[in-house]
This record gives C-alpha cells, sequence and structure tokens, in this order.
C-alpha cells in the first residue's frame, strides 16, 4: 500500500508522484486539512448533506492522514492513472477511488480558493483581483533595498496571454467530432486562454471551449480589460485583437513576397523572448498528466474544474517561492 510514511523518505519520489517537493507538499498540508474538515462537517464522502454524526477517519481507512488523503489527489493528477491502477496502489476498489477522486478534487480546488491561488474565471473577477493587487507584486524600497530617486519612471506592467490545448477521446458524435477537432493539433482537444503577469502567476483562466474555436474568439467573447498604460504580449493566435488603454506587441509577420528588415528581425525576437514565458508556464501546468494527456472523464464540469486546479498548483508554487524569497531579504 502506498503511503506517506514511506514516500516522505525519498523526496525524489514524492516530486516525481506529486509534482511537488517535500517543502511545497509540507505548505500545503495545513491549507489542504482545513478544507477538508470544512468540507466533511457538511458533507458526508458519497456528497450527501450530513444530519448528525461528524466525520472521524475510521482506523482502518486507506487514507488515514491528511497526508493521505493529499498524496492521492496529488500522484492522481500528476499521473493520471485508471482508476483500477489508482485502487491497486492505494489497496481500495475502483468504485471508492471515484469517489475519493471527487471528493478530495473538490476539497483541494477549494484550499486554493481561500487562499485566492486560483485564477479568476470572469472579466469582472480579473478587474477586480488586478485592483487590489498592486501594492503586493512588486517588493518596497525597504524590502529590495533600492536606492532609487522618487522620480525614477516605473516601467509599465506586462502581461502574456495565449491558447492552451488539452486531448480528449474522438467523440462519437459526428457533431461533436467536428466541434472539438484542433486543425493545429490534428486532434480533438478542449480549449482555453490564459493571462499571465511578469512573474509567471496566472490571472486569469477562461472557460473551457471546443477546440475548433480560435484563440481569438475565446478573448473577445470573455471581455476581459487590463490595467491602463499597461502592455499585452500575444502571438499570431490574436491577430486583431486589441484592448483599449493597452499597448499590443506581437511579432510582425513577413510580408507576402518580401522580408523583415534587421530592426523588425531584432523587435520580433524581443517580443518572443518576453512572450516564452507563457510557454513555459503552459509547460510547468502540463507537469499533471491529467492536463497533458488525454483525459478521461466526459463530465464538462469536472473538466473545466482540473484545468483550474492546476492552474492553483501552479500560482501556489510561484507564491511559495516568492514568500521564501521575500524572507531570505529581509533576513538579509
Amino acid at each position: 500500500m502506498c503511503k506517506y510514511r514511506s514516500i516522505i523518505e525519498n523526496p525524489e519520489k514524492l516530486r516525481s508522484m506529486t509534482g511537488l517537493t517535500a517543502d511545497e507538499f509540507h505548505a500545503l498540508v495545513p491549507i489542504f486539512h482545513t478544507a477538508f474538515e470544512a468540507y466533511m462537517k457538511r458533507r458526508t464522502i458519497d456528497g450527501r448533506v450530513r444530519y448528525c454524526r461528524r466525520y472521524v477517519s475510521y482506523t482502518n481507512s486507506p487514507l488515514p492522514t491528511t497526508e493521505d488523503k493529499l498524496l492521492f489527489i496529488l500522484t492522481y493528477l500528476k499521473q493520471n492513472p485508471t482508476q483500477v491502477m489508482h485502487g491497486h496502489i492505494f489497496h481500495m476498489s475502483q468504485s471508492n477511488v471515484s469517489k475519493w477522486v471527487h471528493l478530495l478534487h473538490g476539497a483541494l480546488n477549494y484550499a486554493l480558493s481561500q487562499q485566492n491561488l486560483l485564477p479568476a474565471r470572469t472579466a469582472d473577477d480579473l478587474a477586480r483581483r488586478l485592483q487590489e493587487e498592486p501594492s503586493c507584486e512588486e517588493p518596497s524600497c525597504e524590502e529590495s533595498s533600492c536606492e532609487e530617486p522618487s522620480h525614477a519612471t516605473k516601467a509599465p506592467p506586462f502581461f502574456i496571454h495565449d491558447g492552451v490545448e488539452r486531448p480528449i477521446r474522438r467523440p462519437s458524435d459526428k457533431v461533436d467530432r467536428e466541434l472539438y477537432y484542433s486543425g493545429k493539433k490534428k486532434r480533438h482537444t478542449l480549449k482555453n486562454v490564459l493571462i499571465i503577469d511578469e512573474f509567471g502567476s496566472i490571472h486569469f483562466l477562461s472557460d473551457t471551449y471546443e477546440g475548433r474555436v480560435h484563440d481569438k474568439c475565446i478573448a473577445d467573447e470573455a471581455g476581459y480589460t487590463l490595467p491602463n498604460a499597461s502592455v499585452l504580449y500575444q502571438d499570431a493566435g490574436f491577430q486583431g485583437f486589441t484592448l483599449p488603454g493597452v499597448q499590443i506587441m506581437q511579432p510582425k509577420k513577413k510580408p507576402r513576397n518580401g522580408t523583415l528588415t534587421p530592426q523588425e528581425k531584432e523587435e520580433n525576437r524581443r517580443i518572443s523572448s518576453v512572450r516564452v514565458r507563457i510557454e513555459h508556464v503552459i509547460g510547468d501546468i502540463k507537469r499533471y498528466r491529467i492536463i497533458h494527456d488525454i483525459i478521461r472523464f466526459s463530465c464538462s464540469e469536472f473538466r473545466d474544474m482540473v484545468m483550474e486546479t492546476c492552474c492553483g498548483l501552479h500560482n501556489f508554487r510561484i507564491w511559495l517561492k516568492r514568500k521564501k524569497q521575500s524572507e531570505n531579504q529581509n533576513k538579509s
């Protein structure tokens, strides 16, 4: 049986199984524990309303501790095994695996939301989030030991948006096959649009769309806005997309039967060197094979929620890394 106390002795194995280092895992445990306890006060393991008896982890439970429960759900997201295989690893039946996956995934998503680590899902939420966070995005002069004059010009904030696609099984319905087929990936996919900031934190995650929907169409329908005088980097998939008061930076395409000037090529390289950050973020999200590989669930709500959770786990790692950097700066 796979137990936390045996896995923690090998930090490399823990990272391979969950996608988190030992420090990151331990930092997530109390957050997850609080969310799980809050859920179990209201619901049973089967999802029914709890009326009288309080939740107690029974003696022969396959997941007796909070660490075991977190290990169970993170391993499921990271490895994307079949439920039969996951049940074999944790010594439970396939039906119990299904119950625990839905229960613990909901608790993990709720834990990340309570820490404001989930990306905004609507334009209004994004605007509210960007309005509340500027003060904590940049370190103060005391924290960074800067000695720049007060009249020094501050670089405008910049953001990057891009589409991310996830493979799904080939739909049996002919209409669905046409809707979900992505001409770019040459397979059936789901698609979302992400917005990240200069630190790599995901601020916005669009609704989940069929694979054939264009990136620009998703951005137009989402209707999000960014702060005035900010800069937005994008690729050719958003050709023609603009926002009021926002400077758009996009590589220039080579004209037909023509060439780009050396200055235009250099500008394209500079834009690409900034925009590549979102490719790194997408790659970091896809460390979870439930995003990278074909997702077996057909429920649209679960498909959307699992993408949101993996984005929240990415934001958790970024938040913890910046927190440690800030503590080290204060010590020095």
